[in-house]
């Protein structure tokens, strides 16, 4: 699996709304330089980090608040770089032996 990464353009009226898909940067990590939301339960965050050329470079769970604003100590609503629209949508077969 790889992402690929286009030119920034600006958004206009961007919703900072919590959703599978959201793209945020990535803070103080070598090979990590995004975080993509890949699933949302009610305990946390699920997240791809990517590196610059797309590829998978590691996973994490975070709360939700260090995303929605919920917190005084984190937020990173603001910092919401972009979305990958077509990740809630994904369907995998699993073949069973």
């Amino acid at each position: 699996m790889k992402f690929n990464l286009q030119i920034p353009q600006p958004i206009p009226d961007m919703d900072l709304t919590l959703r599978v898909g959201n793209v945020y940067p990535s803070k103080n990590t070598r090979h990590t330089k995004y975080w993509v939301v890949a699933a949302i339960n009610k305990s946390g965050c699920h997240l791809f980090g990517i590196g610059g050329d797309g590829e998978i470079t590691t996973t994490q769970t975070l709360g939700k608040h260090v995303f929605d604003g919920s917190s005084p100590l984190f937020n990173r609503g603001d910092s919401l770089l972009g979305r990958c629209e077509a990740l809630d949508n994904l369907d995998f077969n699993i073949t069973w032996n």
